[in-house]
């Protein structure tokens, strides 16, 4: 392995540290249902190898919805309250499959784009919100970029709070509004 592989290898796993740590494993529901059809009953899915085998199959089962006729779909990434970082450790697990699969297909599709949209809760004022999202939709942006995605093939916007998922009134429900949400297009 040459010194540059190793190097993207060490930024790969920075990212996806980055995003998991501090996660909160009772946040909101993501890709697939909610936070605890992705991990094992310690929480964080760390230890047993029948926890390790449920992670990489959640990982495979979200990347083969994640792409229909070989085309990634537009996809959803949920965050943690008032951060850039991604829902839980076991999200950022599938999240990081499902990833390097879109990823992928962008690196070998030169033409293909997707536009990166951040969002917020309804928490915090108005310019916090567009700057949050804004972060949010970096996140993303930066690890497709580490992953191999040219710069020039992504477009990043902030909705902030402007629109929601979910309008009710009820706090668990506001999880499904901090998120980023990719949009894939070919040009």
């Amino acid at each position: 392995m040459n010194l540059k592989t190793i190097a993207k290898l060490a930024l790969v796993g920075a990212g996806i540290l980055t995003l998991a740590a501090c996660s909160n494993v009772n946040s909101g529901t993501g890709v697939g249902g909610n936070a605890s059809s992705f991990g094992a009953a310690d929480g964080y899915g760390i230890g047993n190898q029948a926890s390790l085998q449920s992670q990489s199959m959640a990982a495979k089962s979200a990347v083969k919805q994640a792409f229909v006729n070989g085309k990634p779909k537009n996809y959803t990434y949920f965050f943690q309250f008032a951060s850039n970082q991604f829902a839980n450790i076991d999200k950022a697990k599938v999240y990081s499959a499902v990833m390097m699969a879109e990823a992928k297909y962008l690196a070998s599709h030169p033409n293909a784009r997707v536009k990166v949209e951040g969002f917020t809760d309804n928490f915090g004022s108005r310019e916090y919100n567009v700057g949050l999202g804004w972060r949010r939709s970096q996140a993303v942006a930066n690890l497709l970029q580490t992953y191999g995605v040219g710069k020039n093939q992504i477009k990043l916007i902030s909705y902030g709070e402007e629109m929601p998922l979910v309008n009710q009134c009820v706090k668990a429900q506001f999880c499904k509004n901090r998120r980023a949400h990719l949009v894939f297009s070919a040009s």
